[in-house]
């Protein structure tokens, strides 16, 4: 196996462990403060802690717009160039957050997600008639683990539901408004930065590529598409100065067994396999979609 990474860029190491400490003093502060009768585990079971979570999630989860900007910057860029035909925002829509033409007329859809180690990342939906589908991963928390969550996402989160409920996926795109600065460097760019290409106020390293397979089984080994049967994907490569080499591909071998069903998944990066997990069985009923496969 090679000692290369799910995504090659790492995330602080110092600042996980100081963000474990500072939410135990929160706790412990708001405890003594507010409720000081209370354990602080009972204090965190409180209607008015959960309500203040809660909202702490919402001004988060309002706090999108800059997220936006970049993906439209990408996008206008990728129009400018005359990569794509046109795009529009469909957020509000139904789950897809963006609807772009190619130039051949297909048609492309894109769901944008954080980090893919919640539950949220399982939450997908593929848009009726669009040729190609993709999941666009955006995490600024330069603390994110990103290998974990990235292969949280491969193995769990996405790969489960490929599986169970008969969702195609073409790609997954990992890249956002910190990649390739001080916050998180990317080794992709080379020693003076040769790799970067700047969009408006970005500066935008390659993006990382994850190609899926196009239709998973239920019984038996699906390798990835490669690269090139996608327009999109290898557009935005094109359009980011992205080397072959870079592009990640996921297999998922299913198998069927008289307990349910396990799969495996595998990373593979140019000749050299990244990461593979052992079998996995699968937890959850199996819905279909467009019929048994």
């Amino acid at each position: 196996m090679s000692s290369a990474q799910v995504v090659p860029c790492s995330g602080d190491p110092n600042v996980s462990p100081d963000a474990d400490k500072i939410l135990a003093f929160m706790r412990k502060a708001a405890a003594a403060e507010f409720a000081p009768g209370l354990t602080v585990e009972e204090f965190c079971r409180t209607p008015a802690y959960l309500l203040a979570v809660e909202r702490g999630r919402g001004q988060n989860a309002a706090a999108t717009l800059p997220k936006k900007n970049f993906i439209a910057s990408i996008l206008d860029r990728m129009l400018a160039l005359g990569l794509i035909a046109s795009w529009i925002d469909t957020t509000g829509r139904g789950r897809c957050d963006y609807l772009i033409v190619m130039k051949s007329g297909r048609r492309v859809a894109i769901e944008a997600k954080g980090n893919l180690d919640g539950n949220s990342a399982a939450i997908f939906e593929r848009p009726e008639g669009v040729d190609e589908f993709y999941i666009w991963s955006m995490s600024s928390n330069a603390g994110t683990d990103l290998r974990h969550g990235i292969w949280s996402g491969l193995h769990s989160r996405l790969g489960v539901n490929i599986v169970t409920a008969d969702e195609q996926i073409d790609g997954l795109i990992v890249l956002d408004s910190i990649c390739g600065t001080a916050q998180r460097p990317c080794p992709k760019l080379g020693q003076q930065g040769e790799a970067i290409t700047i969009v408006g106020r970005f500066q935008v390293p390659p993006p990382c590529i994850f190609m899926f397979p196009k239709v998973v089984t239920r019984d038996g080994l699906s390798r990835s598409q490669p690269l090139n049967d996608t327009e999109f994907a290898s557009a935005l490569h094109e359009c980011f100065q992205g080397r072959d080499s870079d592009v990640s591909f996921v297999d998922y071998e299913v198998l069927s067994e008289q307990g349910g069903l396990s799969r495996q998944t595998t990373l593979r990066r140019g000749n050299h396999l990244i990461k593979q997990s052992g079998f996995t069985k699968i937890n959850r009923r199996l819905t279909e979609k467009t019929g048994v496969r």
